[in-house]
């Protein structure tokens, strides 16, 4: 064989042999995957703050007196069956309203009256008039609407009346007492200033009247009225509250 053909089959053998894997060689090992960078999911953006709104109620609250309250005013009345006389006003109150908008409306009578009369002869009488009462108005808003309010009213008076004339053994003693119902209407101009009308009616009413006759001697008559009637006293009132 020729030299030149014995080298081309040598360097082909050894080029097979040098492509064939050796079994002794370990495997690359595999490549790990590269870590990837994920970005946490940002916070929500923090709602506005809010702002208190006035509520329907606050404001209607705000348009009336939400703490125990004083008021003076004064008005106009029309008993059963009369009129009114829009030139001077005929009556005058005082109230004191809760804060659950009960509202009292007393009244308090303590008097003495003495009359002296003279004949022109030297002869002087004398008459004594003793009196004591009192009573309330109580009201309480049943309605409310805005600055309106419709009010349910109760009414107690209680008089104890004592008329000494002259002479001995002749006093007159009169007791009444009188209870009543009634509604009302109110409007709030203001937390300040209330104008109000009120329709009052006699539900039970008691007299008691004493007479005396002598030094031990007494007669007494009494009369007790009840009844659901609907022939109101009428008043219109401006009150001014603090």
């Amino acid at each position: 064989m020729e030299p030149r053909k014995i080298s081309i089959a040598l360097v082909a053998m050894c080029g097979i042999a040098g492509a064939q894997p050796q079994p002794d060689q370990p495997a690359p090992p595999p490549e790990e995957p590269t870590p990837t960078f994920v970005a946490p999911p940002s916070a929500p953006p923090a709602p506005p703050t809010a702002i208190p709104v006035m509520t329907p109620v606050e404001a209607i609250d705000n348009d009336r007196p939400n703490e125990l309250a004083f008021a003076i005013g004064l008005g106009y009345e029309r008993p059963q069956g009369g009129s009114f006389n829009l030139q001077q006003p005929n009556i005058a109150s005082a109230r004191l309203r809760l804060v659950s908008g009960l509202t009292f409306e007393p009244t308090v009578t303590i008097s003495n009256t003495t009359l002296d009369t003279d004949d022109g002869m030297g002869n002087t009488t004398q008459e004594s008039i003793t009196e004591f009462g009192f009573g309330t108005l109580v009201r309480y808003p049943l309605i409310r609407h805005h600055r309106v309010e419709f009010e349910i009213v109760g009414s107690l008076e209680f008089d104890v009346s004592k008329d000494d004339p002259p002479g001995d053994f002749n006093t007159k003693t009169t007791t009444t007492l009188n209870l009543g119902w009634g509604i009302g209407i109110a409007y709030w101009l203001s937390r300040h200033w209330q104008i109000s009308a009120t329709a009052t009616n006699p539900l039970v009413a008691y007299t008691n009247t004493s007479q005396e006759l002598a030094q031990a001697e007494t007669m007494s008559t009494s009369s007790t009225t009840i009844g659901l009637t609907f022939e109101p006293t009428i008043a219109f009132m401006i009150h001014l509250y603090n």
